[in-house]
Parts: structure tokens; C-alpha cells; sequence
């Protein structure tokens, strides 16, 4: 301090805080309410405090050195075994005349434990989708001349790696060399790792006798054009054969043979290598393939099996046409998959073990085939046809007429069945008209007519062929949708019509029948003639004029007398019928009231205006004759006129 300068103050103290005055650079502060270390100490540093953590990095400048007995000159301990190295530079560098500098592990002294793993590891990233760092070992570079800052490669130093200080693969200036490393029997080596198993590339004199892993390679320091290298294959080494004959120039044949070269390969099999290419001798020989030819020739021949004849195998023409086989024969093309045909580079026939497929229409023969569709041919012609059972006559299954008729099948069938796993549709138009399923028969028209010479045609369910129970057969018309947005639609009527007469002949008529019996007529709905319109009720056969003779009625009834009268009451119901005429209601109660009298006639008055009713049960019978009812009343000298509104009587028979 300088003579007549006042002293800094509050250099240095102790706070209950961390500091926040001002004080010069250099001055030191002490939190006494400090919990942890790392906020305890604080120096003024270019007018701020800075608190000095526990982790405060060392800096050391200059030459360190350790004490003699001792040869750690430095100890870094790190929290979980990892020391952080915080450096604005990215190199380590040792000082110029180091000798021989080393970066190496110190070596194990006490104990039985295996040495330590060694990692030198590039940074790792683990920010975004992103490479990690790449480790370089570099060699130093060489000096080309005396003088300059000219550098050399060729002179740069080795890179060496070593296993228990052999080296193993040393990288020069001028390649990369593998040696030091032996495997089973001393022999040199190079051992490939992988995910099937270690492949082992090795070289010795003589031939090899080591069992590694197949695939792996021998080469022999004193072998011959043929035992050179070596390959291992099935648990053997083999030798490959590297003796190949080359011909330079034209090869001519004797004058007695045309044959100018014979080859001879092992197993009968000679290789051609990939570079090479045959080329047949002519002046407009094709430019590409490893076979040539010219055009308009026989490219490939063989003998026939009676050594006859030449069967051609592969031949093209001045049209440019390529012809595989002959008319010789049969030519088969062999493949253990498939084989396909192509046109322009996209195959149009695909031959399969399966099934043929055609990517291109199949046109049938004819002059004018059809433009469209996937199966072309020509009219008024048969398109698929098939041998029948006993193999005397063909089965004809699609064909076309002049009339521009298709049809499906033919005559000479016993049965047409057309399947289908859902629905059977036939369509006219482009629309269905047809529908047919395994629970529904379905018609889409409005009238289904059936062709007019038919005769007497019939709408059957078939009868069963077992024995077993029958179902019933249902005709119903349209009912009205459970989903429809209005409220209570009406179902549809069911009509069941005669057929229209022609001038003045006789509506069609409608007959309900039992039994599949023409003569077991329940309900006959019938036009006898002219203005005679009838519904008969239980009369078995058709009526007739017989029964309903001329001034009978139109829109009446006739009911057919009872085949056996009724003996017992119904229940939940009353019987009507019809005995010897006359209209009866046989009732639950066993009453038999007669309500359109024809017999009995009155025993006195020989009219058939008579009221029966009978009940056997209870042996009681009741039969009155109006006429004479009313007759006895007057005579008594009652008003019958009350009763009687109509009367109109002629004299009682006598």
C-alpha cells in the first residue's frame, strides 16, 4: 500500500449470506449459513463473486513432477469411476523429444484377476437422429526433401496391432500386412468372425491339415497350378483346379472331321468364363449374347433317336421368326417351377405346376373372332364342348348359332346343372331377372309367362324319394315392410286368375284340389256360360250345366250335397252341408237346423216351407210347416199379419 492511501476495507469477512457488497477484486467472503461447500467460499473476480465449489477444476502450469520413490505423477479420482477432462483444446499432445510415449494401463501386481479392459471410445450423440464420432489412428506423416514443410505419404509411419506384444496386423505406406497371428499347428493366419462361426484364411507349405470352420481359405507357399488354393467344403479341403486351355487365332479342323475343337470338362461339364463369349464365324452375326448366330440359319440341332434325321431345336428366319422345335415330334419345355411366354418384354403366358394363365385374350380360329371378352370366337360355332360318359359322342356346353342364339348345353345331355357357392343370377339386358339361392327363388319380373305350346304345365314341388316328413309349400304375396317410414301399410292381395276367353266362350275358372286328384275338387271357381257365374263349395268333380242348368243364377253359390252326413257336433265351429239339397248347420251343441228346406215336404200341406232342427244326443226332433202354421193361427183368430209380412199361399194340396 502506498504511503497516504487508506486501506481497502472488508477484505476479507464472514457473512450470514452470500456476499453482495462491493469490494475490490481479490477480496474473500465466508457464508457462515452455508449448508453445502459448494456455496461456502466466495473471491471478487472482475467486480463479481464467484463461489468456489467443491469441483473446482485444478490448473496446473508448467512441469509437474512426482516424488522419486513413486512414479504417479498425477492421481484423478471422479465420481462413479469417470473423471470429466474440461479442455478448450482437442488434443493431447506429448513435448517434442518425448521417447516412445505410451498411454498404457498400469500392469496388474497383486491378486489373481485377469487384467483390465482397455476402451477408447468416440463421442458418442444422443441429441437428434445422428452419427456417432469415428476413431482415427493415424501414422505420422513422412518429409519428402531437406528443407520445406512438404509432406511425403509414402514415408509416413506403420500403424501396428499387437496381441501380447506379436504384432498382428501392421498397415505401411504401401499396404496392410497380416502376420504374427498363428492358428491350430502354427500355421499363419487370418481368423474372420461371424454371426455363422469363424472363417480362416491361412498359408504354409504343403497342403492343409487343420479342421476349421467350412468356407475357409489355404493357401499353399509351395504348391502347383492345381494345389494352390484350397478351399474347405463338407468338413474337406479341396483343391481348385486353375489349368485352362487358350486358343488364340482360327481353329480349323482334319480334312476327314469337321470337328475343330473337342472339349472335354469334369464331370462332362465345360465352363466357359463369364467374359467370354462364343461367336459362330459369318458376316451379320448378332452383336450380344454369349452365343451368336446369324439369321435365317439353325442355331441349334439335334440327332433324332433313330439317327435318322436332324431335329431342329432352335432356328430363325428371314422374317425374323424364332422357332423353337419342329413339326417333328413333340417339343416340351421344361421348367421345375413354371415357364411363361412374352411379347415385348411382359410375359403373356404363365405356365405354373398349378395352372395356365393368360394375360391376353384367348381367340378361338375363325376369320372375324369376336373384339371383346377374355375367350373370343366366331359366330354360329360351337365355343366349349366336352367327351360324354361312354366316350361315343361329344357333350356340347356353350355354343352360338346363326341366329345369334346362345346356347348352353344341349339335347344329347342327360342333365344341365349350373352351380354357384351364393347366388345363381340370370340377367336380360343387364338386369336380373332371375335369383336363385340355397333358401330363396327369386323373380324379378312383373309377369312370368310360360310358352304357349306347353301344354297343361305344372308348378310342383317334388315328391320326397325317403321316407320322411313333407313340408309345405307356400305362395304368398308381397306384405308390406317392417321399415317403412309410414304407419300402417296394407299387404298386397293374392291374385289367382282364370284365363281371358276369346268373344263370348267361358272365363277361365280356378279349382282348388286334394291329393294331386283332378276329381277332388274343395273349391271350383267356374263360368258354365253366358251370365252362369258360380263358386262351387265341396262338389268333388267339375260342375256342370247338369247341376246348374239354365236360370240357375249368376255370382251364386252351389254347395254339393254331403258324401257322408255329419253324426257328431263340432267344436269351437258349426258345419255346414248340403243333404239331398237342402241347406243344414249341424252346431257344437248337436242341433241339425235345416235353413233352406228341401225336404221334408208338410204331410199336410205337401209345401217344403218347413223349420227343422234335430239333436240325436237327446233323441229330440222338430219340424213345422209355416204355411200351415200361419194357417191355424188366423184360425184361431190371431193377427198373422204380424209376423206374416209376406203371404201369398195357393190352396193346399188336397
Amino acid at each position: 500500500m502506498s504511503a497516504g492511501q487508506s486501506p481497502p476495507t472488508w477484505v476479507v469477512r464472514t457473512n450470514a449470506a452470500a456476499p453482495a457488497d462491493v469490494a475490490p477484486n481479490g477480496s474473500i467472503r465466508t457464508d457462515s449459513t452455508a449448508v453445502t461447500i459448494a456455496t461456502a467460499l466466495y473471491v471478487r473476480v472482475a467486480g463479481a463473486w464467484v463461489a468456489l465449489s467443491a469441483a473446482i477444476i485444478a490448473a496446473l502450469a508448467g512441469d509437474v513432477t512426482g516424488p522419486s520413490n513413486n512414479n504417479t505423477l498425477v492421481q484423478m479420482t471422479g465420481a462413479a469411476g469417470v473423471v470429466n477432462i474440461l479442455a478448450t483444446a482437442a488434443t493431447l499432445r506429448w513435448a517434442e523429444g518425448t521417447v516412445a510415449p505410451s498411454l498404457i494401463q498400469r500392469d496388474m501386481t497383486a491378486g489373481v484377476a485377469s487384467g483390465e479392459t482397455l476402451t477408447i471410445q468416440s463421442q458418442a450423440s444422443f441429441t437428434v437422429v445422428s452419427n456417432g464420432g469415428n476413431i482415427v489412428i493415424s501414422a505420422g506423416l513422412g518429409k519428402g526433401t531437406a528443407v520445406g514443410l512438404d509432406t511425403d505419404q509414402s514415408r509416413s509411419g506403420s500403424i501396428s496391432i499387437e496381441n501380447g506384444g506379436v504384432a498382428g496386423i501392421t498397415i505401411t505406406p504401401t499396404g496392410t500386412q497380416f502376420g504374427g497371428v498363428t492358428g491350430p499347428g502354427g500355421v499363419p493366419q487370418v481368423y474372420l468372425m461371424g454371426t455363422g462361426g469363424g472363417l480362416l484364411i491361412s498359408a504354409d507349405a504343403g497342403a492343409p491339415a487343420t479342421t476349421p470352420a467350412n468356407g475357409s481359405l489355404f493357401l499353399s507357399t509351395s504348391g502347383t497350378a492345381n494345389t494352390t488354393l484350397y478351399i474347405r467344403a463338407a468338413g474337406a479341403w479341396s483343391a481348385l483346379v486353375s489349368t485352362s486351355a487358350t486358343m488364340g487365332g482360327d481353329v480349323t479342323g482334319t480334312i476327314a472331321s469337321n470337328t475343330a475343337v473337342t472339349l472335354t470338362g469334369s464331370g462332362n461339364l465345360v465352363t466357359v468364363p463369364a467374359t467370354t463369349n462364343i461367336r459362330f464365324a459369318a458376316a451379320l452375326v448378332a452383336a450380344i449374347g454369349r452365343l451368336r448366330f446369324l439369321n435365317n440359319e439353325t442355331a441349334a440341332a439335334a440327332r433324332n433317336a433313330a439317327d435318322s434325321g436332324d431335329l431342329a431345336l432352335l432356328a430363325t428366319d428371314g422374317s425374323n421368326v424364332l422357332t423353337v422345335g419342329n413339326t417333328t415330334g413333340i417339343t416340351r419345355i421344361q421348367s421345375a417351377t413354371g415357364a411363361a411366354l412374352a411379347t415385348a418384354g411382359t410375359d403373356r403366358v404363365t405356365l405354373s405346376t398349378a395352372a395356365i394363365t393368360l394375360a391376353l385374350p384367348l381367340v378361338l380360329q375363325g376369320v372375324t373372332p369376336s373384339a371383346t371378352g377374355d375367350i373370343r370366337a366366331v359366330n354360329n360355332t360351337t365355343i366349349l364342348a366336352a367327351r360324354n360318359a361312354a366316350n361315343s359322342a361329344d357333350c356340347q356346353i356353350v355354343a352360338i348359332d346363326g341366329s345369334n342364339t346362345i346356347q348352353i348345353g344341349n339335347t344329347g345331355q342327360s342333365a344341365l346343372r349350373m352351380a354357384s357357392s351364393g347366388t345363381w343370377l340370370a340377367s336380360v339386358a343387364g338386369s336380373d331377372y332371375l335369383s336363385l339361392s340355397a333358401t330363396t327363388f327369386l323373380l324379378l319380373v312383373a309377369n312370368q309367362q310360360i310358352y304357349e305350346a306347353v301344354s297343361s304345365p305344372i308348378i310342383v314341388h317334388n315328391a320326397r324319394t325317403t321316407d320322411t316328413v313333407t313340408t309345405t309349400f307356400t305362395i304368398r304375396a308381397q306384405s308390406a315392410s317392417a321399415t317403412a317410414t309410414g304407419a300402417n301399410e296394407n299387404a298386397a292381395f293374392l291374385h289367382m286368375q282364370g284365363g281371358a276367353r276369346d268373344g263370348v266362350g267361358n272365363y277361365g275358372g280356378v279349382r282348388l284340389q286334394l291329393n294331386a286328384d283332378t276329381a277332388q275338387n274343395m273349391v271350383e271357381v267356374t263360368h258354365l256360360a253366358n251370365a252362369r257365374r258360380i263358386v262351387s263349395l265341396v262338389r268333388p268333380v267339375a260342375l256342370s250345366t247338369t247341376e246348374m242348368p239354365v236360370n240357375t243364377g249368376d255370382l251364386v253359390i252351389f254347395v254339393g250335397n254331403a258324401a257322408t252326413v255329419p253324426t257328431a257336433s263340432p267344436v269351437s265351429g258349426g258345419i255346414m252341408y248340403s243333404e239331398a239339397g237342402a241347406g243344414k248347420w249341424y252346431g257344437t251343441s248337436g242341433t241339425v237346423t235345416t235353413f233352406g228346406p228341401a225336404e221334408p215336404h208338410c204331410p199336410a200341406c205337401g209345401r217344403d216351407y218347413v223349420f227343422e232342427a234335430q239333436n240325436q244326443r237327446r233323441d229330440e226332433h222338430l219340424a213345422i210347416c209355416w204355411a200351415c202354421f200361419t194357417d191355424e193361427a188366423e184360425a184361431k183368430g190371431l193377427d198373422v199379419s204380424r209376423f206374416a209380412f209376406h203371404r201369398k199361399l195357393r190352396a193346399a194340396a188336397a
